[in-house]
């Protein structure tokens, strides 16, 4: 049977591979690799949105390094408060207490990292995504240039040559 889907290039699972690597590393290491990797002579931008969490797998596959989270979906009631509370309950239970949330329809989605552990914390994608803990200092040399509404979504950083 013939499949239908585009295979990608040598090219793109290169830059896929990159990327997975990038974000799944040590952000401090990840951005002096990204920076020598694009050298000085032109501006990287970083794009990342809740979504990728949703391709963790993918990004094992393309080299990227397993990163265990959490996760749950929780209904969402007319008492914000009350179900930050559950939440936040929830994430120091499960986790340490880093936790994201994603309002989808009637339900939050909601990731924890591990308790204790340094891998996810420090990795690329949670310091760049808005996990609680990842809002409180940016690693070094990024800074962020756009995030949309409620949640941050989508959030667009500049790394400084």
């Amino acid at each position: 049977m013939k499949s239908n889907f585009l295979l990608a290039s040598d090219s793109e699972r290169g830059q896929m591979a990159n990327m997975a690597r990038w974000l799944t590393m040590d952000s401090d290491k990840a951005v002096a690799e990204m920076r020598k990797f694009f050298g000085t002579s032109r501006l990287i931008y970083v794009l990342v949105t809740n979504d990728l969490l949703m391709r963790l797998g993918e990004m094992v596959d393309y080299g990227g390094t397993p990163l265990a989270f959490s996760s749950k979906a929780v209904p969402a009631h007319d008492n914000l408060h009350g179900d930050i509370a559950q939440i936040k309950q929830w994430a120091y239970e499960e986790g340490g207490g880093n936790y994201l949330v994603q309002k989808e329809g009637l339900h939050y989605h909601v990731w924890a990292t591990p308790k204790g552990s340094a891998i996810e914390n420090n990795s690329l994608l949670v310091r760049l995504l808005p996990f609680v803990d990842s809002l409180k200092k940016l690693p070094e040399h990024i800074n962020l240039v756009y995030q949309s509404h409620w949640g941050g979504y989508l959030s667009i950083y500049k790394i400084d040559l």
